[in-house]
């Protein structure tokens, strides 16, 4: 008895081998036919096996021509004439070759049906696998959402799709940035993403700065792709725009000094002129100085004023500071923070400034008066010492 299902099993395993994966029918009339295929591939042969049961009260001889067109051609003769009795089921395999280069998806192939009274024109659906991975872009994030000028490790997550069913597989993503854009870091954009089975998605991360000045504007970006599909090197690129958001920029234009100079050991004033070069208004702007340990400089009032500026417009902070004594006669880099709100933003950026401390010029007309003052005394202590002799 257990041999008995051993065997049956056996059986029932062997006939599943020869069952095809895919089939299509249609019944036209009285005559029943279908198709059955285990694969159809791009740029490859298959076997087809068709089958036609007379269903007819009588026998029948049938002509049947397949259309051969694309993607389809058949190798083996596409016209089966056969003569089918009664309730009778005949069988015949065609040997058919795919096209390169199609998409995963159903075609149509077409055929002729004559049973020597009447003919028809029908077709089976017949699902084609290409012999290549699609890969196209699906969702697109970045961190923060809206991407500006001087923007730092600004966050790209991109949804890799590939919509063929044949597997993309050691995949390497480099993202090649446009002029105006760098990689954040060394290998920020590239990555080794590994395989991609048909119909599978995953998420490419990248990271990139963006330069201080740029316009705000699309920028055409693009996504290499290295990897293999069957042992082959396949390359390929993909487009994506990386939008850029304008806000509102700073930069200095004039410094003038107020005062009678920048010396050691005095006060001094100096006025800043700062232009709004950016593609947005500016509401409440105010300029900071940084006041750093190794600089001679001390702030009166270290953050001033300047109002609201339009695009193109100019404003003027002014700042009141001593500089030490022991300062040195040299060039300094004072930095300055611009603060501004721009609809619900607030934008915070940096900008800087030389200005030089002078060497005092020694001028005789500046001692004149201690001169005069000197002789006076010096003439009348004279003449009161000779007085008392």
């Amino acid at each position: 008895m257990k041999i008995k299902m051993m065997l049956l099993v056996l059986i029932s395993l062997t006939m599943l081998s020869f069952v095809s994966a895919y089939s299509d029918s249609v019944y036209i009339e009285n005559y029943d036919l279908s198709v059955s295929y285990d694969s159809a591939v791009a740029d490859d042969v298959f076997t087809l096996i068709l089958e036609i049961t007379n269903d007819d009260s009588e026998i029948r001889n049938f002509t049947l021509d397949f259309d051969d067109d694309d993607p389809f051609e058949f190798i083996s003769d596409e016209i089966w004439n056969i003569e089918i009795g009664i309730g009778e089921t005949i069988s015949r395999t065609f040997r058919v070759e795919v096209d390169e280069d199609v998409d995963s998806k159903s075609y149509d192939l077409e055929f002729n049906l004559d049973d020597g009274d009447d003919d028809w024109n029908d077709e089976f659906k017949i699902k084609v696998i290409s012999n290549y991975a699609e890969l196209s872009l699906g969702e697109i994030i970045s961190s923060p959402n809206k991407i500006i000028p001087g923007s730092k490790d600004v966050l790209l997550e991109v949804t890799l799709k590939n919509t063929e069913e044949i597997t993309a597989e050691d995949i390497i993503a480099t993202l090649i940035l446009p002029e105006g854009f760098r990689a954040s870091g060394s290998y920020s954009d590239k990555v080794h993403l590994g395989d991609l089975n048909g119909g599978e998605s995953k998420i490419l991360t990248f990271y990139f700065d963006v330069n201080n000045y740029l316009e705000a504007e699309s920028y055409g970006a693009e996504i290499e792709l290295d990897y293999e599909v069957d042992g082959d090197s396949e390359l390929n690129y993909l487009k994506l725009d990386l939008p850029i958001f304008p806000i509102p920029q700073f930069k200095i234009i004039d410094i003038q000094t107020l005062s009678e100079g920048i010396y050691p050991g005095k006060n001094s004033q100096i006025k800043i002129s700062m232009k709004n070069i950016g593609g947005e208004d500016a509401n409440d702007v105010s300029l900071k100085v940084y006041e750093r340990s190794d600089q001679p400089f001390l702030f009166v009032e270290k953050s001033v004023y300047v109002g609201s500026l339009g695009i193109g417009q100019t404003g003027f902070a002014v700042f009141d500071f001593d500089t030490d004594k022991d300062a040195g006669i040299i060039s300094y880099i004072l930095d300055f923070q611009v603060r501004s709100i721009s609809g619900d933003s607030v934008i915070v950026d940096d900008i800087s400034t030389p200005i030089n401390v002078l060497e005092k010029e020694f001028n005789i007309m500046d001692y004149f008066v201690f001169f005069v003052l000197g002789g006076i005394l010096l003439i009348g202590g004279i003449s009161f010492l000779a007085w008392r002799s």
